[in-house]
């Protein structure tokens, strides 16, 4: 009996003994816990954290960070902190000057009041391209993008279109800008490919006063019509007409618009029997092919100028 009663003892010896070594713990890290607030997340550089006081933000998370980055990466000192009517104002120095953080107290929480916004600034970029700031994304519809709400901060910008190499820049948010693409030489590849196969459909068509399958032109298309008009004139007068593509040199590659357009430089032969005499003649053109940005391989337009 004794022996039981001692062994009770010696247990509740012992349980009070860790209850006195662990109270403090609990005590002193429950007060660390309550410490942890909106300065300490700042101190401390927790953009995790600090992203979640601002409530229903207008950019995402990476976005913040690189605001965050932008405007507190370097030393910084908290040189105010105070409360009034409910709200909190953080005053920090930082080496891009002073900053004031308001922070309200809604439903037991701090709220960041997040208002450090650059002004409002306009992309102007080719039509249906995505542009990218950081990871949120706008697609171009008009020609003129307008980015409202985006945080002051250096960001990486992409834009990406099909057949175009894709642009990348670093811009500061608040400044208008223009982003220019480049094609990729595929894509002039592919459109030099169809124009080539358009002078062999023209030049058979023409010659043999008889119209020639062809995948590059719309059937539909004032193009495709042209060339049917100009067979039925020379049947009519009764011309024979012979036309050959000497060479062809392009000058030119850009994107306009929605728009593929290729300057070309050409110089045909013509040859012509009317049935009272033949004429020969060599020809130079300078010619602008169009074609949409996403059919290189469909020529939509020829403007000639001769």
């Amino acid at each position: 009996m004794k022996s039981k009663r001692f062994f009770k003892s010696e247990i509740k010896f012992l349980l009070i003994l860790i209850l006195i070594i662990i109270l403090p713990i609990i005590i002193v890290g429950g007060s660390k816990l309550r410490k942890r607030d909106f300065k300490y997340y700042l101190l401390n550089k927790d953009y995790d954290k600090l992203y979640t006081f601002i409530r229903y933000p207008s950019f995402t998370k990476k976005v913040f960070e690189k605001y965050m980055s932008y405007n507190f990466s370097g030393d910084f000192e908290i040189i105010e902190d105070k409360r009034v009517n409910g709200y909190r104002f953080i005053t920090v120095k930082t080496d891009k000057g002073e900053k004031i953080i308001s922070l309200s107290l809604e439903d037991g929480k701090e709220y960041w009041f997040f208002n450090d916004y650059a002004n409002d600034f306009y992309i102007e970029a080719p039509l249906n391209a995505k542009v990218f700031i950081e990871d949120m994304v706008y697609i171009n519809t008009t020609g003129r993008l307008k980015v409202e709400k985006l945080p002051l901060a250096l960001y990486d910008v992409e834009a990406v279109l099909e057949n175009c190499i894709p642009f990348r820049k670093k811009i500061l948010a608040g400044q208008n800008f223009k982003i220019e693409m480049k094609l990729k030489e595929e894509a002039i590849k592919t459109c030099l490919k169809s124009i080539e196969d358009y002078y062999n459909f023209y030049q058979n068509s023409i010659n043999t006063l008889k119209i020639q399958d062809i995948s590059v032109l719309d059937k539909n298309s004032g193009l495709y019509k042209e060339v049917l008009d100009e067979i039925a004139w020379n049947k009519d007068l009764g011309n024979k007409v012979k036309k050959k593509i000497l060479s062809y040199e392009l000058k030119e590659a850009i994107l306009e618009k929605e728009n593929i357009k290729l300057k070309i430089k050409e110089k045909w032969e013509i040859k012509i029997d009317d049935g009272k005499k033949q004429s020969q003649k060599s020809e130079e053109y300078e010619k602008y092919y169009i074609f949409l940005y996403s059919k290189p391989n469909l020529i939509s337009q020829i403007i000639t100028n001769k």
